[in-house]
């Protein structure tokens, strides 16, 4: 059983809107999710509804995510640098005067 097969077993968390539509979320959520007191979270739309979550899990699922588009070793920054130095010489090279 995977991790979104086991998800779809866990019951619906009810939670209270409170004055000025604040959302309270229970303390046993707030642990689960790591989240601090004070702390932003994102709260976005799908297709078939509102998703929570911190800030550090979206930072981490985006680095997931575009972790296979670079080589084992490489900078980014290094290639970035580079790409822009080739375009600098290249420029250059076009009011050459020989």
């Amino acid at each position: 059983m995977n991790r979104n097969d086991e998800l779809c077993h866990v019951p619906p968390y009810k939670v209270r809107v409170a004055a000025g539509g604040r959302i309270m979320i229970t303390a046993e959520v707030r642990q689960e999710l790591g989240i601090k007191e004070g702390e932003d979270i994102l709260l976005s739309r799908g297709h078939d509804g509102y998703r929570l979550t911190t800030y550090h899990d979206a930072i981490r699922r985006a680095q997931d995510l575009f972790s296979g588009t670079k080589k084992p070793g490489e900078m980014v920054v290094d290639e970035f640098l580079r790409e822009r130095r080739d375009e600098a010489a290249y420029m250059l090279s076009l009011f050459a005067c020989d």
